[in-house]
């Protein structure tokens, strides 16, 4: 392997455990909230009552982290921007915002 294969490896791998090291931090510290995820997507101009069950499973930890690791299977098979929704009947939410509004809480 050329040196700067090896070299580009190692900062891919730094960064993706300083990602991880973050995500364990504030899946512990209960930052997380349902009232600090309403304001998230408030902020970004999203209508609040359209995704409210994305914004439950955003709140829960275990079903937060089960989310991300679902959107980076679909990324890593380069499908998360199909048509691809969390939830189903009136209120689903596309996997790609759901993928968005998961790295607003990293």
């Amino acid at each position: 392997m050329p040196y700067k294969e090896k070299a580009l490896q190692q900062e891919k791998t730094k960064e993706r455990v300083k990602r991880y090291r973050e995500r364990q931090k504030a899946l512990h510290s209960g930052s997380v909230t349902a009232e600090s995820v309403t304001k998230e997507v408030a902020l970004q101009g999203r209508d609040v009552t359209q995704i409210r069950p994305i914004i439950l499973a955003l709140a829960d930890p275990v079903k937060r982290e089960k989310l991300r690791r679902i959107c980076a299977s679909l990324e890593k098979h380069n499908v998360l921007d199909k048509e691809i929704y969390y939830g189903c009947g009136k209120d689903p939410t596309l996997m790609s915002e759901v993928a968005e509004l998961l790295t607003a809480f990293d």
